[in-house]
């Protein structure tokens, strides 16, 4: 994908996003993918307190959508909100744009008199998801404006998720399917009509064996393992010029606009040094993912990205490991491979082998760990397994969201 410049918000001068972003609500985002496991949009469910149907608002406010989403549709919880008072959705700056932004409303708490409401969003260009109980038909004057209609696959009965669709063939309706959680299920749903899907098998590649990691991209994981051991300049090179492939790519993102100031980049010495330890990682996290391995979605490395930053800001003190742990897992992913696997593939420390553990080099309970399970537990929408972390869903849910559009600033700062 190519990482559009976001319209806002403001950033500090390094590139991370100020304030506070939830203000103490949870709000999940997960990414929704079509029949080839490419992300297309991402799904918004907020929760805290009988109030999640106001929780995107601040969120939405402080960070900008576009931080969260690159400009992706995006499908956001309408449901427990008075369908007629939407200042918020129409004139003056809009912080949910009609482009964008697909209003999904529960279909069996929508009366006939939200009908009316709900034709005036869609009048003012916002499309509608009904999300339905598959036991439960569509009711026709519903039916007759959405756009889409959501069903959780994972809970419902497969004949009723049958019969729904069925009744959907040949529609202009989207069907989007959610809780896919096992490629079996995913199968199926590709199969019965669906073109959305959302859930933990969504968007997982097929698992690959350690064969299949190429040797530039060998080369960037050693990169990313020697900046968390603080290896200097002389040893950064050294990794680096092993590949002249892997060379050239560094010095030409040395060389992006970014970096238009200087006066052109004569050597990989040159490029480590302007480029920073910082923005190093973010290359090397791109060039592990993207180096070699097909099939490998280029926001796989947004993801990565956001996961390092997440856990580092979840730990105390320097937070190199928890940062390095968060991108190795997250590259791990985006190639297919267990995590585990690939740190043997490259003789990783004890420190990252209790990390991805759980635990410190002793084999106690360790902060690097406990941070990486609760970003994970938190892209799974997964506020038990947050909790069982140790860690505040709230806190989790703010780190992560800022995370999120921090990475997507660096990104950019890559030309990428």
């Amino acid at each position: 994908m190519s990482f559009t410049s976001p319209p806002g918000p403001v950033s500090s001068a390094d590139g991370e996003i100020d304030g506070e972003v939830t203000g103490g609500v949870q709000v999940w985002r997960q990414t929704v993918v079509d029949a080839a496991h490419e992300p297309r949009a991402y799904r918004f469910a907020a929760g805290h307190s009988g109030d999640s149907h106001r929780a995107l608002d601040p969120v939405v406010s402080d960070v900008g959508l576009h931080a969260l989403t690159d400009g992706r549709r995006t499908f956001v919880d309408f449901s427990g909100r008075d369908f007629a008072a939407h200042d918020r959705y129409g004139g003056g700056e809009r912080l949910f744009p009609p482009d964008q932004v697909v209003l999904e409303v529960d279909g069996a708490l929508v009366g006939a008199d939200d009908l009316t409401d709900l034709e005036r969003l869609q009048d003012a260009g916002y499309r509608i998801a009904v999300s339905q109980p598959a036991a439960l038909p569509v009711e026709p004057a519903l039916f007759g404006i959405a756009d889409y209609v959501t069903v959780d696959v994972g809970v419902c009965d497969p004949d009723d998720v049958t019969d729904l669709a069925a009744g959907l063939r040949g529609s202009t309706v989207g069907l989007v399917a959610t809780g896919v959680d096992t490629p079996a299920l995913f199968d199926w749903c590709l199969i019965g009509g669906f073109e959305l899907f959302q859930g933990r098998a969504a968007g997982r590649p097929p698992v690959r064996g350690p064969e299949s990691v190429a040797p530039a991209q060998f080369l960037a994981l050693r990169l990313i393992q020697a900046l968390a051991a603080d290896a200097d300049i002389d040893q950064l090179e050294e990794l680096v010029s092993a590949d002249p492939g892997l060379s050239v790519q560094l010095m030409h993102g040395a060389n992006s606009a970014v970096f238009s100031g200087t006066d052109g980049i004569t050597s990989l010495h040159q490029a480590l040094v302007l480029m920073g330890r910082g923005v190093l990682s973010v290359w090397a996290t791109r060039a592990a993912l993207l180096g070699g391995t097909p099939g490998v979605p280029a926001e796989a490395v947004w993801t990565a990205v956001a996961r390092g930053l997440s856990c580092r800001r979840l730990v105390a003190g320097s937070g190199a490991t928890a940062y390095t742990i968060g991108l190795l897992s997250g590259v791990a992913e985006g190639l297919g491979l267990p995590l585990p696997q690939l740190l043997d593939v490259i003789s990783a420390g004890p420190a990252l082998h209790a990390a991805a553990a759980g635990t410190d080099a002793s084999g106690g309970p360790g902060a690097a760990g406990q941070a990486l399970a609760a970003v994970l537990a938190y892209e799974r929408a997964d506020v038990d397994g947050v909790l069982a972390s140790g860690l505040a869903p709230d806190e989790v849910c703010d780190v992560y969201l800022r995370a999120l559009a921090d990475a997507l600033v660096r990104l950019k700062r890559l030309g990428l």
